[in-house]
Parts: structure tokens; sequence; C-alpha cells
């Protein structure tokens, strides 16, 4: 059995619902942001809530989020990490699960993770290196801010400064999770619930 849930999210207001314990996605039709109108989704985890697990699924090849979110049964996602175009769309940036290591950068980027404690990490990973601190782990880049102070760093990333879909990850002053995706209103949202 399931309940049927359609949420109406008003223009310029933030609307947020549980998704499950832990679990929180706050949504956003920002009508001019950046030039254009953009929706902003914020899943806010609480990596301290009772059975909640936070951790990179690996595609078997150019799988979608949704698809691999199904198959994980989650009950939340989001598009991550970078992935080559070519031959089957493998990973090209960190991907560690269960302390296993299945991708390595081989230059310096922002990863996102999570400690063997359930802790979420952020930090600047160089290349070649397994982020011995993470137990999860999932590269990105570039870095956006720190210590809540702007501090972007291009990380080799020509495109910082372009605007296309993004997905974010912070970590709030209550040790929070926060993933983010921002994309051109209309255009199908990565957060999936």
């Amino acid at each position: 059995p399931y309940t049927l849930r359609i949420d109406a999210v008003g223009k310029d207001t933030w609307h947020e619902r549980p998704v499950a314990e832990g679990v929180w996605l706050r949504t956003k039709l920002a009508s001019n942001l950046y030039g254009g109108a953009q929706t902003i989704n914020v899943l806010r985890i609480d990596p301290k809530a009772p059975g909640l697990t936070v951790k990179p699924r690996r595609a078997s090849g150019c799988q979608t989020t949704s698809t691999l979110g199904k198959a994980a049964s989650a009950v939340a996602g989001v598009n991550g990490g970078f992935f080559s175009m070519v031959s089957g769309c493998p990973p090209v940036s960190l991907v560690k699960i269960d302390g296993t290591v299945h991708s390595i950068a081989s230059t310096a980027h922002t990863a996102v993770g999570m400690s063997a404690q359930g802790s979420p990490l952020i930090a600047m990973v160089p290349g070649a290196n397994p982020w011995a601190a993470a137990h999860q782990a999932l590269g990105g880049g570039p870095n956006l801010v720190s210590s809540g102070v702007e501090s972007i760093s291009q990380e080799g990333f020509p495109w910082v400064y372009q605007r296309h879909p993004r997905t974010a990850a912070a970590i709030d002053a209550q040790g929070q999770l926060l993933l983010v995706t921002v994309v051109l209103a209309g255009a199908l949202a990565t957060a999936s619930c």
C-alpha cells in the first residue's frame, strides 16, 4: 500500500515536507535567479536518524538517478559525481562505497562523504587519494564555501560561472547534510523521492 502525495509549489516561496524519518525535502520555484526561472530542491538529512544510510550508488552504465534510487529502495537521491559520456559512462571522480574505492580522481577535487561513524564530511581530496577519513565518498567540485565564507575554487572546471543544472552538498551548523539541486524551471528536477 502507498499514499499518493501531490505538492503544489508557489513561485518564490519555500515548501518543505518530510520524506522519511530524518529526511526533509524543501522546494522553491525562483522566478528570477541568475537571469531565469530556476527550480531549487534541498534535501536536508539528519545523519543521526535511526536506520538512515547515506552513500553513493555506482551505476553499471548510463543509468538515471531515479533508476539507481529505485534499485536501492532509496527514499531520496540526487545526481552527483562526474562520469565520462563515452564507453558506458564510467566514473572519473572519487567513488567510495562501504570503504571500497571504485574510482579515484587523478587530480585534486572537493568531495562529499560520510565517516564510518555516520558523520558528513566535505574536503579537498588530493589526486589519486582514497580519502581515508571517508567510509562513503563521492568526488565533485568545485568548492564554493568554506566555514560560511565564499571561497570558489575552479578546480579545473572552466564552466564554474556558467548557468547549468547543478548539484551541491553542504553541512549545516547542526551537522545535517544538505543535498541541493538547481535546474531550469520546467526541466526535470533531479531531486527524487
